[in-house]
């Protein structure tokens, strides 16, 4: 039976998922788990004129708003750990209720990570709350975030919002630690209890222990990853820019040094699932996702996680990230890939996978730095390209609606 190790960003729905079917079809399976960088004392929430300053084709920030509050990282250690742990146990609460054998899982912990984030990318979810009683979850979605509640010493911005609560986030931790005293934690192993061969590495999180384990001797007959786009904003197409949001994603994004030095340095041939196949906002066309009567239909634990994580309502059709790359890993086909020419690394720090079918597109970055050539490369195809070109094998998107 095949043995894979999965390197996951795991608090998201799409990785809870992902663990659970490597777990229901793999019978034994190695799980690092990779938290998010927290300072609970931060508002949950960012200022109403973000949005209007940010710029989407980028994924950045306008330069004239750097220094200000939600623009800078900030970290409390004992936060992220707080976290961390809750969201460990909600993954191992997860895949009880869903009957997977837990005793055939090992979950190990991520070597601490300093995210380079420009904004507060852990402030998008408080996810670890899912969980939580009702009259837990109730005290945290009451707490005021609003200027005339504030306290001495609580800082307020020009909008008339609290930015910095040390009051609100004590009674956060507090709610924390309790789910913490309250819930059974899975067994967290160290890095150096890794096997040292693996069927697959599946990269779902940063790229950080997967260089880990390389240099640590651990091998794997290949690596899947959910990584590396075919158009970023810096492509054109017959004169029309096609930006792609966020190409990097947070896998690559979190530490690209990490990902640059894998795909330099290994010869493991790589099966990267782009960007555009994973998700459809914007103008990437359509990546496959799951719809609402297919979340509904994987039975109530996992409507459960979804609908918590999308406000308690499944409308229309959810991008699933990850959990593409966990699909293709267990049930795809060649006949759903196309072979990598090389991977290039542009001047903004973004890997571009260049294939038969970008051949078309012009780089306005005129002098891309060669990462990889290895002719045993693949990249996932689906309905990302001009030509419109996508898998007709219908068993395949039998995958993308098919029950836990």
């Amino acid at each position: 039976m095949s043995k894979y190790l999965a390197f996951v960003d795991f608090p998201d729905p799409d990785n809870f998922v992902l663990v659970l079917e490597l777990a229901k079809k793999c019978g034994y399976v190695d799980v690092v788990l990779t938290g998010r960088p927290v300072d609970l004392s931060y508002a949950p929430s960012y200022p109403a004129h973000f949005y209007k300053d940010f710029n989407f084709a980028k994924f950045a920030l306008n330069e004239e708003h750097d220094g200000q509050w939600f623009a800078k990282h900030t970290v409390n250690d004992k936060d992220t750990e707080l976290v961390f742990i809750v969201n460990a146990i909600r993954l191992y609460k997860f895949l009880k209720q869903c009957e997977a054998d837990v005793s055939k899982i090992r979950f190990f912990r991520a070597e601490s990570v300093d995210l380079p984030l420009k904004f507060k990318h852990h402030m998008h979810k408080q996810e670890w709350k899912f969980d939580l009683e009702a009259d837990d979850k109730e005290l945290v979605n009451n707490l005021s975030w609003k200027t005339e509640d504030a306290l001495p010493g609580e800082v307020v911005d020009a909008d008339g919002n609290i930015i910095r609560s040390s009051h609100n986030r004590d009674k956060i931790a507090d709610v924390l630690q309790s789910y913490i005293d309250k819930n059974e934690q899975p067994m967290m192993h160290d890095l150096k209890e890794l096997s040292k061969h693996y069927d697959a590495f599946l990269v779902a999180g940063p790229f950080t222990d997967v260089e880990t384990a390389l240099n640590n001797g651990v091998n794997a007959g290949r690596i899947v990853a959910m990584a590396g786009a075919i158009r970023t904003g810096t492509i054109f197409s017959e004169g029309e820019a096609r930006p792609n949001l966020f190409p990097d994603q947070f896998n690559i994004y979190a530490d690209s040094d990490a990902a640059e030095a894998v795909f330099k340095h290994s010869n493991i041939p790589l099966m990267l699932i782009p960007t555009e196949a994973t998700k459809t906002w914007g103008s990437n066309g359509n990546g496959f996702v799951f719809s609402a009567q297919a979340i509904e239909d994987s039975g109530p634990v996992v409507t459960k996680l979804f609908k918590e994580y999308y406000g308690n309502k499944l409308e229309g059709k959810f991008n699933v990230f990850d959990l593409v790359a966990g699909r293709y890993l267990l049930h795809g086909s060649k006949e759903c890939t196309q072979p990598v020419e090389s991977i290039y690394m542009d001047k903004q720090g973004r890997f571009v996978i260049k294939c038969p079918e970008s051949k078309e597109y012009k780089y306005e970055d005129n002098e891309p730095l060669l990462v990889r050539t290895n002719h045993n490369d693949c990249v996932v195809i689906g309905n990302m390209y001009p030509t419109d070109t996508r898998i007709t094998d219908s068993s395949v998107f039998e995958l993308f609606t098919s029950k836990v």
